[in-house]
């Protein structure tokens, strides 16, 4: 009503002054306007009744670009207190008349924000519309870029005029159909250009279209170049997303964490690393409760199969950053579950740089002694240490729970979890080991000290020994090793069951002397690495608080396995080599 009302008013005295037959220039539609309210008002009038009937742009688009001027001119000479803004009225007019001419990727910025400024909210819909029409035949990268370019800023002018929530939409949808056309020839774009494209995608469309697309090639994909590159982009996208002034569905909102833990799932099953440096910003991405759901899905991963050495640092620092994140939204017993994953990696980290695993003759209160550490496979350590008197062994202390403190670089193990007094039996002595390594030119180094109940042994030695290490993908892929294995060596027999679910193994070894006394140990703890055909097995405590660890390779299609038998006590005691009993079943054994 109030522009019809306008138009009234403009048309009454259009009626009754004074009209040209040829439309003033606008230069001179300003200087008529100066000299008084009635000449502002037929001015105004003048441009109203002529200039909609201008043949080209060219001489129609500089009456709107006086609109400012003329909006000046009626303030100060009072002609608003006719109580209609006869320029707004004009301004309304002169934008839905130029809608035909107006080129948001063609016209210079500065017009393009006085024609939005001064046109209605129908005007700015059908601008939209019109360009997503012209959109269509646009066919080059470069032009693409630079519509997408527009389109974004003419997106800006749009809501900082305050339009329409439908005016708004239709302009994210001009935007995000230019972004899908870019999406779609994406290989012919720098990666610094499609970063740049995305920084400036700050509307609920255009995102949804993305994280759409990215959902799609992230399932599709292995490419771990392509992951991270879909990494980078959804942390862009989830925080715009997170900065849009207005509600945002949830399922909209939880969209890019969703995808975040789709994509690093993916890089963890495919045991590849991704940049370290866009951890921070992939965790920003995720809302609350998206933390937990990406923390216990990591751990979850390895909780029972081999960590590989290549993946470990990724693990280390995101398992730090996730359980920071934990302490700061107070998540209580995921963030202690974290405390020990985050332990774990870490260990594991320093146990391969340091490569700890092996055998070390020492010296223990001036008596000859040897420590042996193994890895079970899934970044956890045992720690043997045995006393030797008359060349037999005196004492020897068995150590469950080793952990690094990678603040000061040292190590600490002890027959219980220190951090869970459950695990601790009173009946027997407690005995724990703190020790640090150091590598020289007779290589790995360590200097600790044994504590038990009566006393504090010193000691420090030399590694002297590795045991199998195995570094190299076989060409040889073998899935399935559950079954019976049995052989010989220097005597002894060999008897190993084996259960397998996935990469979970379990099993028990019988051990006969030449003598005939057998000994029958569960191997609790075990593992397969199915990349490289090497099986870890390990027992919990047995005779006499000691552990018995058995590791080896499969070869010929799983009938053969090469290894070693490793107690705690002595080390590496057996090389074995045990042959598949193919007529024998290991059905009477179930995992646990």
């Amino acid at each position: 009503m109030k522009f019809f009302k306008a138009t009234s008013i403009v048309g009454m005295i259009i009626c009754v002054g004074v009209l040209g037959d040829t439309l003033l220039s606008p230069d001179q539609i300003i200087e008529k306007a100066k000299k008084g309210r009635t000449e502002f008002v037929e001015a105004i009038g003048e441009v109203q009744r002529s200039a909609p009937s201008l043949a080209s742009k060219e001489e129609f688009f500089p009456y709107i670009k006086i609109l400012d001027q003329l909006k000046e001119i009626g303030d100060s000479n009072g002609a608003n207190e006719l109580g209609e803004d006869l320029v707004q009225a004009l301004g309304y007019i002169l934008t839905r008349n130029g809608i035909k001419w107006l080129r948001i990727d063609l016209d210079p910025v500065d017009f393009i924000q006085v024609y939005f400024r001064w046109s209605e909210n129908s005007t700015r819909y059908q601008v939209a519309g019109l360009h997503i029409k012209l959109l269509v035949l646009v066919a080059d990268k470069e032009n693409l870029l630079h519509w997408f370019e527009r389109v974004s800023l003419a997106l800006d002018m749009i809501q900082e005029l305050k339009s329409e929530a439908y005016v708004v939409e239709a302009f994210e949808q001009l935007q995000a159909s230019c972004l899908q056309r870019l999406m779609k020839i994406r290989n012919e774009l720098q990666p610094e250009q499609i970063l740049g494209l995305l920084r400036q995608t700050k509307s609920l469309l255009s995102i949804q279209s993305v994280i759409s697309f990215l959902n799609e090639e992230g399932l599709r994909t292995s490419n771990p170049d392509d992951l991270e590159t879909y990494l980078r982009w959804t942390a862009i996208l989830g925080e715009n997303l997170q900065a849009i002034n207005q509600v945002v569905p949830f399922y909209v909102l939880s969209a890019p964490g969703q995808l975040i833990i789709t994509i690093v799932t993916k890089f963890l099953t495919l045991n590849r690393p991704f940049d370290f440096n866009i951890i921070p910003s992939i965790l920003k991405t995720l809302l609350p409760s998206q933390v937990p759901s990406l923390g216990s899905t990591v751990m979850a991963l390895y909780r029972e199969k081999v960590i590989p050495d290549q993946i470990v640092d990724l693990l280390v620092e995101l398992s730090t950053q996730l359980y920071e994140e934990y302490l700061k939204l107070n998540i209580g017993n995921e963030a202690q579950e974290m405390r020990k994953f985050v332990s774990q990696v870490t260990l594991l980290q320093a146990g391969i740089a340091n490569q700890i695993e092996g055998s070390y003759e020492v010296t223990i209160r001036d008596k000859p002694g040897l420590i042996n550490f193994v890895h079970l496979g899934n970044g956890k350590f045992f720690m043997g240490i045995s006393v030797r008197y008359g060349g037999e062994v005196s004492a020897d202390f068995s150590l469950f729970y080793v952990t690094f403190n990678s603040k000061n670089q040292s190590w600490e193990a002890a027959h219980y979890d220190p951090s869970d007094p459950t695990t601790s039996n009173p009946v027997n002595e407690v005995f724990f080991s703190t020790f640090k390594l150091t590598t020289g030119s007779d290589g790995n180094l360590i200097e600790g000290t044994l504590f038990t109940a009566k006393l504090t042994s010193p000691y420090r030695g030399k590694q002297t020994g590795h045991y199998l290490d195995f570094k190299s993908d076989p060409s040889e892929k073998i899935e399935k090793v559950g079954g019976v294995y049995t052989g010989e060596a220097r005597g002894y027999r060999f008897r190993l069951v084996i259960y397998q679910v996935e990469q979970r193994l379990q099993g028990v070894i019988l051990v006969t002397s030449p003598t005939n006394m057998p000994i029958n140990v569960d191997l609790e703890y075990g593992f397969y690495d199915t990349r490289r055909n090497v099986a870890y097995l390990t027992s919990g405590r047995f005779e006499s608080l000691r552990w018995v660890h058995v590791r080896g390779e499969f070869f010929e299609t799983g009938k053969k396995f090469k290894g070693q038998y490793i107690q705690s006590v002595y080390g590496p005691i057996h090389d074995l080599l045990l042959q598949r009993n193919l007529g024998e079943s290991n059905e009477n054994y179930t995992i646990r």
